[in-house]
């Protein structure tokens, strides 16, 4: 399917939010996912399905200063 990842168009095969967070390598800690501009809780992760066309925005906090 079809996606806009962060901003950019992207195909995956990841069915789930969680399957989405492995396959682009981003980590679980510290990571907060959204999706047509809903905030799903990292809870919800492995039942939150994607579907063709979804907007999933992916922010990864840093540490600095």
């Amino acid at each position: 399917m079809t996606i806009t990842y962060n901003g950019q168009k992207m195909d995956t095969t990841a069915a789930t939010v969680a399957a989405l967070i492995a396959e682009v390598n981003a980590p679980e800690a510290g990571t907060a996912v959204a999706i047509n501009g809903a905030v799903v809780p990292r809870s919800a992760w492995e039942d939150t399905r994607l579907e063709e066309s979804a907007v999933i925005d992916v922010l990864t906090a840093i540490q600095g200063g």
